[in-house]
This record gives structure tokens, C-alpha cells and sequence, in this order.
């Protein structure tokens, strides 16, 4: 069974950031429960937290990563993630899929042979699916299906880890066996996004499928999350059109070449 564990940047960042009740970092410790799971055969997929405060460490932890023989074990699997602010007033440090993949294409660290990590992002990973013919997606996860259910020990049901602790979310309570769910679990049991103003008509709709309920302004009248598909689609077209060319030209060169050995 794989397990995630979360790293929010290297040393420096992420002991600011996830300390002990003495204000003690956590770094050291997760680097060495991510060895002892290694070496276990445990799959270990690791999150890591990205805003602007740490990418442009992201080089650095990826020797960490080679330090400690991560990279050694088929069973290590990092990826990034991007730290999302879910208040109405925004965030100044948060940036989107597209901010993290234009600059893992630009140091390296993505869209090679040796990439560092598997996936840059959720967004990301959806319209590289798309593109490999392998996605076409009718809702954003299984929280937008209904088929979420995070059980929480004060007795609360709620259908997104974000969500846990805020009240206006839960879907539910539960007491002992029983379980009663309310009016919210059938507003996100049954959320359509081919009904929703903003994406019936959408030509991502079949990527985005409304996105994320969570997001601030997941139903506003302007779509916000459209122009970061936009530049996504951009950045992996022109990081990518090139190899593709010419893997396409060597295609063609191998059919002439066949084709002239049939005449002969």
C-alpha cells in the first residue's frame, strides 16, 4: 500500500513551516521516515508543497533527494503541488500549475528524459493525460462526485480534507454506527458541470469538469481558472513540438526507407 508524505520545501522553509509543540522543525524526521519507508519497499509518493517562497529552492531539495539514495529506490515517486489559498481575499504568495511548470521546463527538472519529479501539478497532469489520449473527465475528483467521506472525531462528516474543521462544509454526523447526511452532500453529490453557467459551453470542459469546488469563486460569473489551461496548453506545446517533430521526421525517413527496399 503506497503512502504520501508531505515536505513543504527544503530545510530552511520547511521547518518554519511544520514544527513540534517546542518549535522545533520536522525536517530531519521526515527525511528519515521517508529512508526507513524506502527501504521497507514501501511506495512513497512525496509531496511537495510549492509557492513562491520555496521554487526557486526546488534545484536544491532535488540533491537532497539524491543525498539520502531516494533516487535509488524505484519505489520513490515525488511530485510537486501548489499551495492553494481557499479564503475569498487571495493569497500574495501562491502561484498557479503554469508558474511551476514554465520554471521546472526552464531549470530542468521537468520534461526530460530524467524528469525529478512525476507530476508538476494537478492541473498539469490532467492536459498531459489529454494528450496521451488516457483522460476525458466528467468530474473533478471523487469530492465532486459525492464520493468523498472524511470522518472527523468530533462526529463531523465532510467531503474534503480542506474543508475539515469549517462547518458551513460538512455533509454529515455520525454517532456511533449511524450516520445522517444533510442537504450539502446532495449539493455536491449531484454538481454537474454541464449544467454550471461557466462550463457547459467550455471547451475544457471535458479537462476541468468545473474544477475544484473548494476554489474561492468556483461559481463565479468569470472563470478564473480558464487562462492558467490556457498558458499550461501553451508552455507543454512549445516545450514539447520540437522532439515531436522530429521524432515525426525520423518516422517518415524509416517508411521512405522501407518503402524504397520493397522497389528494389
Amino acid at each position: 500500500m503506497p503512502i504520501e508524505i508531505t515536505l513543504d520545501g527544503d530545510k530552511e522553509i520547511h521547518d518554519t513551516r511544520r514544527i513540534r509543540a517546542d518549535g522545533s522543525g520536522t525536517f530531519e524526521k521526515v527525511c528519515e521516515g521517508v529512508t526507513e519507508a524506502l527501504k521497507l519497499g514501501v511506495e512513497v509518493s512525496l509531496r511537495v508543497n510549492v509557492d513562491k517562497d520555496n521554487l526557486e529552492r526546488l534545484p536544491g531539495l532535488t540533491e537532497v533527494f539524491k543525498e539520502h539514495h531516494w533516487t535509488d529506490y524505484p519505489n520513490f515517486g515525488p511530485y510537486l503541488s501548489p499551495v492553494e489559498c481557499y479564503e475569498e481575499t487571495g493569497a500574495d504568495n501562491t502561484l498557479t500549475d503554469a508558474d511551476i511548470l514554465e520554471y521546472v521546463y526552464k531549470t530542468g527538472l521537468y520534461g526530460n528524459d530524467h524528469p525529478a519529479f512525476y507530476n508538476v501539478g494537478p492541473t498539469t497532469g490532467l492536459i498531459e493525460a489529454f494528450f496521451r489520449n488516457e483522460m476525458w473527465n466528467t468530474s473533478f475528483c471523487g469530492a465532486a462526485k459525492g464520493l468523498n467521506y472524511l470522518f472527523t472525531p468530533n462526529g463531523k462528516v465532510y467531503p474534503c480534507l480542506t474543508f475539515c474543521g469549517n462547518d458551513a462544509y460538512t455533509i454529515g454526523t455520525y454517532q456511533g454506527d449511524k450516520i445522517t447526511m444533510n442537504e450539502q452532500h446532495s449539493k455536491w453529490k449531484n454538481r454537474d458541470p454541464f449544467e454550471m453557467k461557466n462550463c457547459k459551453d467550455c471547451k475544457y470542459l471535458l479537462l476541468c469538469s468545473g474544477g475544484c469546488p473548494a476554489r474561492p469563486n468556483a461559481n463565479a460569473e468569470e472563470c478564473t481558472i480558464r487562462p492558467t489551461y490556457d498558458r499550461i496548453i501553451e508552455l507543454f506545446v512549445n516545450h514539447n513540438s520540437g522532439a515531436y517533430l522530429k521524432a515525426l521526421e525520423q518516422h517518415n525517413n524509416q517508411q521512405e526507407e522501407k518503402k524504397e527496399q520493397k522497389q528494389a
